[in-house]
């Protein structure tokens, strides 16, 4: 399946979606920072949408985040790419010590001689 570039990836980027709350579903205010407010007109302005459509689809992210505890994952990955780091760096001086490893020729051979199976038996 081909993607296509032109795609929106996320639903503030599709044109002319705008959220829209109905008289009889209005719950209530919700109070903001002034910073909040100011980042929200920012994206408002960016991407040409209201704050009741940024405020429903950040939320969506936002939750959606939460639930997949994407905060724990990305602290897993940065725990990974340290270990990454070292590892490269132990390889790094090995082979500045000793050179690139070596692989011996017909390995699989040397394991399992010619004419037997997998099992190591000899085959018909």
């Amino acid at each position: 399946m081909e993607i296509n570039k032109n795609t929106p990836k996320y639903m503030l980027d599709v044109e002319g979606y705008n959220y829209r709350i109905n008289k009889d579903d209005v719950g209530t205010q919700l109070n903001i920072s002034k910073g909040e407010h100011m980042i929200l007109k920012v994206y408002s302005k960016q991407k040409n949408k209201t704050l009741t459509t940024l405020l429903h689809t950040f939320m969506g992210l936002g939750i959606k985040c939460y639930e997949e505890k994407h905060d724990e994952k990305l602290l897993e990955l940065e725990e990974l790419r340290e270990k990454l780091m070292k590892a490269d760096f132990i390889i790094a001086l090995y082979h500045r010590k000793y050179g690139p490893l070596r692989v011996k020729r017909g390995v699989r051979d040397f394991i399992i001689k010619p004419g037997e199976d997998s099992s190591g038996k000899p085959g018909s």
